[in-house]
Parts: C-alpha cells; structure tokens; sequence
C-alpha cells in the first residue's frame, strides 16, 4: 500500500496536512505527518502517524573533513524514511522546496511524486512571483560546492523555491496558488474547524515575521518601526497588547533587540503568546484588532473578518529599502489588510 508523507512545521500546515487527508479520505493508517522544527501536532486523528526526522545538516567552510559524516548522514536519513514507508513507495505533501529536508524526501528514491499544500502567504503568489517577495538562500561558492559532494545532486539550488514538477497544489481557498496549474481547494474550514458566533472581547494582538533571518531589514530599524507602533498604541490608550515571535526568529539576531525595545516602554502590558498558542484558534475564539508586518496570520485573521493593520508603512518610513519587499505581497493580501497611517505617529 503506498503511503502519504506530509510536512507539517506550523499550525497553518499540520491544519493543510490534516485537511488533505481529510479531502481525499486516506486511509488515516497510510498517512504520515513528519513534525518539522520542533512543531507539536496536538490531537492528531486516530491511525495517522506524527515523527520526527533529524536534518543532515548543512555544511560550512570548514565541513571537508566532514564529508564522510555528512554522506552517512544522508544514508541514515534516507533509511530511516523507507522504513517509515515499510519500504513501499510514498507521495509527498509540502509547502514548498525551499529548505533542504523538503527536497531530501521529494528526491528519495521512493518518493513517487510530490504536491504543494498551503503554508502561508508563499501559497498566494504567481508562479515566479515569490522571489520578488523573499530574497531566497544563497550558499557562497565553496559550499555549494560542498554540498554537491556531500549530498551530490539531491539538494541542488537549480531545484528552486517552487519546483515545477508537482501533481497538485491544495490550499484553503479559490485564491490560493492563483496562476497555478492543477490546484484544488479543500475548504477554508479545514484551517478553521469551528467559529464562534458571539466573540468576547480580546486585547490586540502583534505577530511579528522573521524579516532580519530573511535580511529583508536589520533588528535595529526593526525596532525603531516597533518604537513608533507603541507611540500609536499609547496615544490610543491601548495599554495591554499581547505579541507572538515567528518560529523562524532566533534570539541572537532579532528577539533580544525586540525585547531591549519593549523594555523602553514600561507603560504598556506586554504578554508574550507560546509558540504552542494557534492563532488561528485565537482568530474564532476572539474579537480582536491584530497587527502584522508581512505575516501570513494577517490574512487569516482578515478572511474570518478580524481588523487587520500591517505596520509596513512604519517600517518603510525608516528603511526606505524595505518598500520592495512589502510592495511585493499578494493582491488578496493588500485587498484586505490595512496600512497603519504614518501619521497616527
């Protein structure tokens, strides 16, 4: 019996995995979810598997001695995921070949064939639209070249961030993957299975991206857009905002500086949300304003008819190279998110 492998390293996906498996009634004992980066999938239906692979790794300047461990590795990995398909052939679900484990299970020789399934906000480019948006990985010279050696031609940049060789595209909505061949939608309900009728009242909520991981500002202009935000929020009186960080952000490069820069601002009530929290729960469960950057979250929050204000302008009024990146998100995107006024500040 061939089986299901899917990719789930957020809410949006583990919520795209299940609702697939739901849209095509698999057999739940088929399917497979492989957690990625530390996501917990919580309540996973009866029969469906939830694993963990380790990555193998990428390799720096100084990897050559390593070469060996590196091509073990790889045999490791590729063992282990045929004996997660008891040997027998698999299909692959996943948002995109951006990342290395991605194109490691899409070239495996028992991947029979790959779909993409929606993530976010990649889901709602044009095809060839979304390097205009994200400035994608470059590895310098001698470690592509390493990586050709270690891994050979498995984990090949040329493969792209949107390889064109898929079966099918599933998202949300009619205008997920506009453009894109072969595409389906599942049901905006798979990503929110239950909607309350009367929302009580919830403070705003901020959801910040991986902007300075992706080098698309630095932390320092990051948080002087942050600094006038708060300004805004004080002058309103809004006192008590509740923030959550993007699973791509890492202390060194962008939180601390986030947190120095909410410390200069003792008036307020700030409360950091888990990583564990849904905000898509959050979105049904609540009434509530919520603030983004570029965030995926904005949209849906907006398609279930939350306000929605994107702090773009503020960030652009302070790195003006930043336009290009905010100026490339999906129409659907600027359809239904606001700008925050530069002049509230």
């Amino acid at each position: 019996m061939s089986k299901h492998l899917f990719l789930a390293h957020s809410h949006a996906t583990y919520r795209s995995a299940l609702g697939v498996i739901d849209f095509k009634k698999l057999n739940p004992s088929a399917c497979i979810i492989v957690r990625v980066n530390g996501f917990v999938c919580n309540n996973p239906p009866e029969g469906v598997s939830i694993v963990e692979i380790r990555s193998v790794g990428r390799p720096n300047v100084n990897s050559v001695r390593r070469a060996f461990e590196y091509r073990r590795g790889l045999k490791e990995r590729d063992n282990e995921i045929t004996e997660l398909m008891d040997g027998e052939t698999y299909h692959c679900y996943i948002s995109h070949t951006y990342y290395d484990f991605a194109r490691l299970i899409v070239t495996h020789p028992k991947c029979s064939g790959f779909s993409y399934m929606e993530e976010g906000l990649t889901s709602y480019y044009q095809p060839g639209e979304v390097a205009k948006a994200y400035t994608p990985w470059s590895f310098p010279g001698r470690v592509k070249l390493l990586r050709k050696l270690f891994f050979g031609r498995r984990l090949e940049d040329k493969i792209g961030f949107f390889a064109d060789d898929y079966e099918v595209c599933y998202g949300f909505t009619e205008e997920s993957f506009p453009g894109w061949r072969d595409k389906v939608a599942i049901g905006i309900d798979k990503l929110f299975p239950t909607i309350k009728k009367d929302k009580p009242d919830h403070p705003p909520v901020l959801v910040f991206d991986a902007l300075v991981e992706l080098g698309m500002t630095t932390a320092d202009l990051l948080c002087e857009a942050i600094d006038q935000f708060f300004q805004v929020c004080k002058k309103k009186g809004d006192t008590t905002i509740y923030f959550k960080f993007h699973p791509g952000q890492n202390e060194e490069q962008s939180i601390k500086v986030i947190r120095e820069a909410m410390a200069r601002h003792p008036e307020l009530n700030l409360h950091q949300l888990a990583k564990e929290v849904c905000l898509e729960d959050l979105f049904t469960d609540y009434h509530l304003k919520v603030f983004v950057f570029n965030s995926a979250s904005g949209l849906y929050a907006a398609l279930v008819g939350q306000e929605v204000a994107s702090l773009n302008p503020l960030l652009e009024s302070v790195d003006p190279s930043y336009r290009k990146s905010s100026q490339a998100l999906p129409e659907i995107y600027n359809h239904l998110v606001s700008r925050i006024s530069v002049d509230n500040t």
